[in-house]
Parts: C-alpha cells; sequence; structure tokens
C-alpha cells in the first residue's frame, strides 16, 4: 500500500492521507468517508507520498519520513528533511511519509 494525499488542484484544499494500492482507490476511500455518492470532481488529484512529494506532504502536514531498505541500508524511519532529501537525490523511491 501506499500514501496518498487526496488534493482539489482548483484551491490546493488537502483532503487528508490515505493509504491505497492506487491513486483511484485513495479517491474513492476520501469519498466513501465523506459519505459522498457519485464520482469524484475533476479537479481532485491523488499524489503518491513518494520521494519530493513526502518530504513536501512532510512539511505540511506533519508526517513521518521513511526510508524503504536497499541493498546497502535497512529501512528507516523518523528521518529529517535533509536526510530525505539525501536518500530522494540518490532513489526518490526510496522515500515515503506516513
Amino acid at each position: 500500500m501506499t500514501n496518498f494525499e487526496i488534493v482539489a488542484s482548483s484551491t490546493g484544499h488537502s483532503f487528508g492521507v490515505y493509504a491505497a494500492e492506487s491513486g483511484d482507490a485513495a479517491i474513492a476511500a476520501m469519498l466513501s468517508d465523506a459519505g459522498h455518492k457519485g464520482p469524484a470532481d475533476d479537479d481532485v488529484t491523488a499524489t503518491a507520498l513518494v520521494g519530493r512529494a513526502a518530504i513536501a506532504a512532510a512539511a505540511r502536514l506533519g508526517l513521518t519520513l521513511c526510508k524503504r531498505a536497499d541493498p546497502t541500508e535497512g529501512a528507516r524511519e523518523g528521518l529529517t528533511a535533509d536526510e530525505a532529501e539525501a536518500v530522494a537525490k540518490e532513489d526518490p523511491s526510496l522515500v515515503y511519509a506516513v
């Protein structure tokens, strides 16, 4: 599962972070939580919180930055923004936010 931030692109309003298998599934979960029937508006987007998107969302939303395990180092939680930036510079897919 991946965490996605759901945002109305026309206003920049964040509806929160949802864990799902896809962006569409995350939007569906948000709509369900809100009791909304029918499809989302066209301007509602889901951004996977990976790499630099994770770092930016963590700063805005107070999320924890983490690193997936790689061949040279195990997984880590609680990275600083600077540590996450250094990892993302090498491989953005290793950085995520929870």
